[in-house]
Formats: structure tokens, sequence, C-alpha cells
């Protein structure tokens, strides 16, 4: 139980209280309350042990102890029920009242503790079960995460062999382009040469055989110049006899 101590005083005179373990935490009470500078509308204070929290209205002082990681806000939470609670019941004492004089208030001072404290223990009981559902909220994430990494990845490495594929697949067809051209080359070759040697042997079929005898060009024979001298004065031989 969080609360471990609590009691309603008039001035310095503790009127009720209720301890839920054993130990001298009347006495840090008792302690507490002879100080008057240390008492104010609302206080917290922290010893080694404990945290004194107290609320003051009029001439009564309210005071509990509690663990020290106790909430500040639930601690004056306790401390308003138990002011309410002794209010409606006695009202504003007035006048002075010798110890414990309200001791029939420490059943109500040991409920209030249990309820207040288990309410307290109740919401760090949900705030840590919000904590842990957040941790498994978050861990499911980071494992999401982690899996579209391992996608992001994987789709990386599938893009990376896709463009391998690609540029082997380009380097082939430019081998290619040029293995067609030149086997287009050798064709057009082939052909060439072909029409080539099919007209030799036509021509060589109509000009009677590979001597093209049939083909020939026929020259004249040249006239020697002893004959053409000879020729040449018989015709001018009449002219030299008329003269």
């Amino acid at each position: 139980m969080p609360l471990f101590y609590s009691c309603v005083a008039q001035n310095t005179t503790v009127l009720s209280e209720c301890s839920s373990i054993t130990g001298n935490l009347g006495q840090i009470a008792r302690s507490f309350l002879s100080h008057p500078s240390t008492r104010s509308q609302k206080t917290s204070f922290m010893t080694d042990e404990y945290m004194i929290f107290s609320s003051i209205s009029s001439n009564l002082t309210f005071i509990c102890l509690a663990d020290q990681t106790f909430p500040q806000n639930d601690a004056f939470a306790f401390l308003s029920a138990v002011e309410e609670s002794f209010l409606q019941r006695y009202g504003l004492v007035s006048q002075s009242l010798p110890p414990l004089s309200k001791r029939e208030f420490n059943t109500t001072l040991h409920a209030l503790m249990t309820s207040h404290s288990h309410a307290t223990v109740d919401r760090i009981t949900r705030a840590e079960n919000d904590i842990d559902d957040l941790k498994n909220v978050l861990h499911s994430n980071v494992e999401t995460l982690l899996n579209r990494q391992e996608k992001l990845e994987l789709l990386v490495d599938d893009s990376n062999e896709l463009d391998s594929i690609a540029a082997n697949f380009s380097k082939g067809s430019r081998g290619l382009k040029r293995t067609m051209w030149w086997k287009n080359v050798l064709i057009g070759a082939s052909i060439a040469v072909g029409i080539i040697l099919i007209v030799f042997f036509i021509t060589v079929l109509v000009c009677g055989g590979f001597t093209f005898k049939y083909c020939k060009v026929q020259t004249p024979k040249p006239i020697e110049t002893e004959q053409m001298i000879v020729k040449l004065s018989e015709v001018f031989r009449p002219l030299k006899e008329e003269m």
C-alpha cells in the first residue's frame, strides 16, 4: 500500500491517525507539525524513506506519508477526501481538543487510505499495461519496418538483376545486329558473284567456248610497204607519160 500513514491535527495536536505499517511514522508527522516553517497551504516534503504531504484548512492540518514514488496529485486528492469527510462529520473545530480525541475517525482514515491506494495502484497498473501495449505495438511496427526493409532490399536486388539482364540483352542485340549485317553482306556478295558467273557461262556458250571464236572482231591484215609503193607507181605512171 503506497499510503503508509495519515492523520488529522489541530495546530500541533494530532486528533486522529492511522498507520498501515509499524514504525515511527507518527513521530515523523508530529516532528513535521512542530516546524511552522514547513506549514503552508499545501506542502510536500521528502525524507530518506517517505514523502510527506500536508494540507491546511483553518486550524486543521491533514497529513499523509507515502512511498516516494506515490503521485503528488493522488496524495493531495486523498487529503482533500479526508478533509471533506472530517468536516462533514465534525465541522470546523474552534476549541482546543486533547490528543486523539477523534480516534473514532481512524476507521474512516483507514478506509480512505485503502481506497486511494488501490485506485493509485490500479492507475499505475493500467499505465504499465498501456506501456506494455505500446511496447508491443512499437515492436510490431519495428518488425513490419524490418520486413518492408527486407522486401525493399529484394526489390533493389531484382531491379539490379533486371538492369544486368537488360544490359546483356542490349549487348547481345548489338552483336546479333552486327552478325545479321555481315550475313546480309555475304548474301548480297554471293548473289552478285552468282549473277556474274551465270553471265560469264552464258557468254562462253554463245561465243563458242572459252576461246570466244564467234565473238572476236575481224581486223584487216596490214599491207606491206613495198606492195603499196608498187601500186602507187602503177597509178602515177600514165600521168608521167602524158607530161
